[in-house]
């Protein structure tokens, strides 16, 4: 009777067996099995090769292993239990949009009793030997190292409002954050604009700082060629003071036609003459 007894829960076993979990396409994992007599279906079977496997993942047709790697772990200590490499890419591919999928497997000897199993295949949800840890609050308190991004893994909306400040950062990551954006501003000549000196003395050349057809040699010059610009002439100093002096000789010349006589505007054979400023 225990004998019996043991042959049906060694049957059992071979038939269900603990549900694995393995994550999707992943080929580098292992399932254990029991090789037991088939015509006893109870004496231990060791030093078993050349085993035939065939799997079926969800809901697609069975298929054949390649090459089923097994491997006996312990004839002496451990005798009739085997090991078999999940390798082959079909075993683990699920289809989109699922969580798991149910691996089942069917492994056959000439010299033991079928074993038909299964496995549950999952998408992780979190990365592979990650963990998050969450406070008594239930807020996210400990978060790992993220060390990829998939493409278009962040998209408009996904960072909250307000979601990042600078107390949300440590220092050395604002340091970090302040001297890539200024490396930036140094690529781009940008930093020269109000902070860092040229070293160029007034009407030098300024080409190297302006590339000679860009918008701002555009502004500075009517032939976009940034060596033409001269400081003396043309900065908005010298502008101003070439207003100011047009403007003092306009009021000038309006000081003497004021001064000029009312026949000079009305005499009957006066040619024609608009008073200054009228």
């Amino acid at each position: 009777m225990k004998k019996l007894m043991i042959i049906l829960l060694l049957l059992l076993a071979s038939i269900c067996g603990a549900t694995e979990k393995i994550p999707d396409d992943s080929t580098d994992r292992v399932v254990f099995f029991i090789a037991v007599d088939a015509t006893d279906l109870f004496t231990r079977e060791t030093a078993l090769d050349t085993f035939t496997v065939y799997y079926v993942l969800d809901n697609g047709s069975a298929t054949v292993m390649t090459t089923p790697t097994t491997v006996a772990i312990d004839d002496t200590n451990m005798p009739g239990l085997y090991s078999l490499a999940i390798d082959e890419a079909g075993m683990t591919n699920m289809d989109a949009g699922n969580d798991f999928e149910t691996l089942t497997l069917h492994i056959t000897h000439a010299s033991m009793s079928p074993v038909t199993m299964k496995v549950e295949v999952y998408r992780p949800k979190i990365t592979t030997a990650r963990t998050l840890g969450i406070d008594a609050g239930g807020a996210l308190s400990v978060c790992t190292s993220v060390t990829a991004v998939a493409a278009n893994g962040i998209e408009s909306g996904s960072i909250a409002e307000d979601a990042i400040n600078a107390a949300a950062l440590k220092a050395d990551a604002l340091t970090a954050i302040e001297s890539e954006a200024n490396d930036a501003l140094v690529d781009l000549n940008l930093d020269h604009l109000l902070k860092i000196t040229t070293g160029v003395v007034a009407d030098g050349d300024l080409s190297n700082y302006v590339v000679d057809q860009t918008v701002m040699s555009h502004l500075l010059t009517t032939t976009a060629d940034t060596d033409k610009y001269k400081a003396s002439t043309d900065s908005l100093e010298a502008n101003r003071a070439h207003a100011d002096t047009i403007k003092a000789e306009t009021a000038s010349i309006k000081t003497k036609t004021d001064a000029l006589p009312e026949s000079v505007w009305t005499a009957p054979n006066a040619k024609p003459r608009t008073r200054f400023g009228d």
